[in-house]
């Protein structure tokens, strides 16, 4: 058995934690580990270096595309950094994963 971790970047700890935690209640992932970091990126003709936030959810493989589609419905870029592999871990932890979120396409 394995499971989806997404990783995403955020401008602030309080739309990280806004996303994840309406993510959570709707059961689309299980949990969102957030934390902040410096970047540098090139953007709209220049290259900014600004803080930023990233934000790793776990969730069910098989809602990869409910989820990646549920963040870019309300992320707060224009353009959202969605980056998903396929993991594995202990199987209690997995386990937890997928009583922690929804079967695909069950409101």
């Amino acid at each position: 058995m394995a499971f989806l971790m997404l990783y995403t970047t955020f401008p602030d700890k309080e739309s990280a934690r806004n996303l994840s935690s309406f993510a959570i209640e709707n059961k689309l992932v299980a949990c969102a580990n957030i934390s902040g970091m410096d970047s540098l990126y090139f953007w709209k003709g220049e290259t900014v270096t600004e803080g930023e936030v990233k934000c790793i959810m776990k969730t069910r493989i098989s809602l990869k595309e409910e989820v990646t589609r549920f963040i870019e419905e309300r992320h707060t870029y224009e353009v959202p950094c969605i980056v998903s592999w396929e993991v594995s871990a202990n199987a209690s932890y997995e386990n937890w994963i997928n009583k922690s979120t929804k079967e695909p396409g069950n409101e």
